[in-house]
């Protein structure tokens, strides 16, 4: 019996970071990612994992929660 994937959904991480983030890492390492960020990336923040509290089956299990509730909970 073949498998159909009805739905989705999208679990991002809970920590904001800000490319100065990444760009001080960089320029430690004499590196300037400032362009490739800015212009390429086109992002000023992202969301990241806080491995305290978040790993891959727990935002996967978020994020069959979140179908589930799409799906079936009726409004």
């Amino acid at each position: 019996m073949p498998l159909k994937i009805k739905d989705s959904c999208i679990v991002t991480g809970s920590k904001l970071i800000e490319n100065d983030y990444y760009t001080e890492y960089f320029e430690n390492k004499r590196k300037d990612i400032n362009h490739f960020l800015k212009d390429i990336v086109g992002r000023e923040t992202r969301y990241i994992c806080d491995p305290n509290f978040e790993n891959t089956l727990t935002m996967g299990s978020k994020a069959a929660d979140d179908v589930f509730k799409k799906k079936w909970v009726k409004r």
